[in-house]
């Protein structure tokens, strides 16, 4: 058997987003290279308007090396 990914709670992936690792909670994922984009702070469920979702949308924290 192959390995087995994860998506966390609350984690949105942008259509056509090829995910090859698991994807943290609430957090916003997309793109060609399946990366981080945000942090999401109101769930995207089916009574949420986008335009509330879009304003929960938060930048990612910069990790320190």
């Amino acid at each position: 058997m192959g390995n087995t990914l994860v998506v966390g709670e609350g984690a949105v992936v942008v259509a056509a987003t090829v995910v090859t690792a698991s994807v943290p909670p609430r957090t916003l994922f997309g793109n060609a290279k399946a990366k981080p984009l945000g942090r999401v702070t109101i769930p995207f469920t089916i009574g949420t308007p986008y335009r509330k979702f879009l304003s929960g949308i938060r930048p990612l924290e910069k990790s320190r090396k």
